[in-house]
């Protein structure tokens, strides 16, 4: 997926050689996830399709026509908004990479995500702070420079 303006995702591993190769040195997909969960990095999450999401503001229009008055559909590439639950989801990816078992799940409200204009939080299915079964983190280019 390519948005607005022609900005490819990278899944994290690419993303991280991609910057390797532009500091010219060696940036691992863990230390690129760090870097991430401090804030320095805008990150992204891919969502399937089928996964819903609760604006926490009146939706733009395009959203209401599709799903007026509830949840909406939220498949495709958003940004993560880095508060406790998407810290988390990184730590769990982090542990994940590192090949280190899950951690005990603190209390957590639902992953928040936004695009311009819209924000939303992940639409209560599943346990709180996790993302749904095939999410996976991209990293936009232009976040890269």
């Amino acid at each position: 997926m390519v948005d607005e303006v022609g900005d490819a995702p990278l899944l994290t591993k690419d993303a991280a050689a991609h910057l390797a190769r532009s500091l010219k040195r060696e940036i691992s997909e863990t230390e690129l996830l760090q870097i991430a969960r401090s804030g320095e990095l805008r990150l992204s999450v891919h969502l399937p399709p089928s996964v819903l999401g609760e604006p926490e503001s009146v939706p733009p229009a395009e959203y209401q026509r599709a799903f007026p008055g509830g949840p909406i559909r939220v498949e495709g590439v958003w940004d993560v908004v880095m508060d406790a639950a998407a810290q988390f989801s990184i730590d769990l990816r982090l542990r994940e990479i590192q090949r280190i078992p899950p951690t005990r799940m603190p209390k957590l409200d639902y992953p928040r995500f936004e695009r311009p204009g819209i924000r939303c939080r992940l639409f209560p299915i599943k346990r709180a702070g996790v993302w749904p079964d095939g999410s996976y983190f991209v990293v936009h280019k232009s976040s890269l420079t």
